[in-house]
């Protein structure tokens, strides 16, 4: 008799095991609809959600859904064309979105470079410790603030974009319409220096962070040799770049531009640089 109602009791957890399985099923995937709704980023589950199921015929189980993390970044920030974005950029998108922007720093999805800035991490970067180039993230900060069209790198920070400058910088410079004080980040430190940007010779620069302006050789050479202690580095290194952009550089377009902006003086600097270090 007692082997008959084992039999029995076994054959009937048989045919509610799937019936439970399923039961499951059908609770974790309302439970990730309901996650998506409450959070921008796709696929997040908290991570103490805890579900009660009850199974006729047996006591109530519990749950535990494990916390799954997005592997992209969210939607409202995939979409920006500059990686560097400031928490009230998306305030129509998140409620609170400082706390938020926290939440995406630890996750990974973000990094803070300065008060009221951050920048999205490239995915291949992710688990990794990400240093942005200072030139990368000033151009950022320039464009989220005043737009790509109205900034643009100089200086050193235009030297090494142009190739001219093999070691990384500490600082960086960047044009912008109006004078605003100097920004540290973790990377470095961003110089904001006035300029109308319509009146410099400028090309189009393509970097990790932002698509945007970067003056042409010539017109940071003139920069360079007008103002050689902007980037606060020493004479030595100014003139390393100087030598480094000059085989890229127009004589005739040079001579045009400094006429034009009243920068005689530079380009004769320049020239005598020349011709220190020319063929003996």
């Amino acid at each position: 008799m007692k082997g008959r109602q084992l039999d029995t009791l076994a054959g009937l957890m048989a045919a509610l095991r799937p019936a439970s399985m399923q039961a499951v099923a059908e609770v974790s995937a309302l439970t990730r609809r309901r996650a998506q709704r409450e959070s921008p980023e796709v696929g997040m589950i908290r991570a103490d959600c805890r579900l009660s199921m009850l199974v006729r015929g047996s006591k109530p189980r519990t749950v535990i859904l494990m916390e799954k993390r997005a592997a992209g970044v969210p939607e409202a920030l995939a979409r920006l064309d500059n990686r560097v974005v400031r928490p009230r950029d998306l305030a129509d998108r998140y409620t609170n979105p400082v706390p938020e922007f926290g939440r995406m720093v630890g996750t990974g999805v973000l990094v803070k470079v300065g008060h009221g800035y951050y920048a999205v991490v490239p995915e291949d970067q992710r688990g990794r410790r990400w240093t942005p180039a200072i030139e990368e993230i000033a151009l950022g900060v320039a464009a989220v603030d005043y737009g790509a069209q109205e900034v643009t790198l100089m200086g050193m920070a235009a030297a090494r974009l142009l190739g001219a400058v093999p070691r990384a910088l500490a600082t960086a410079a960047v044009a912008v319409p109006r004078q605003r004080a100097n920004l540290h980040t973790p990377f470095g430190l961003v110089r904001f220096v006035k300029r109308t940007i319509g009146r410099l010779e400028v090309q189009r620069v393509r970097t990790t962070i932002v698509d945007g302006f970067v003056t042409t050789v010539e017109q940071t050479v003139l920069d360079l040799a007008h103002r050689p202690d902007l980037d606060r580095l020493t004479l030595e290194a100014v003139d390393d770049a100087l030598l480094a952009l000059a085989p890229k550089c127009d004589p005739s377009r040079l001579e045009t531009l400094a006429v034009a902006q009243r920068r005689r003086a530079a380009l004769g600097r320049f020239r005598l640089l020349l011709q220190a270090n020319g063929p003996t």
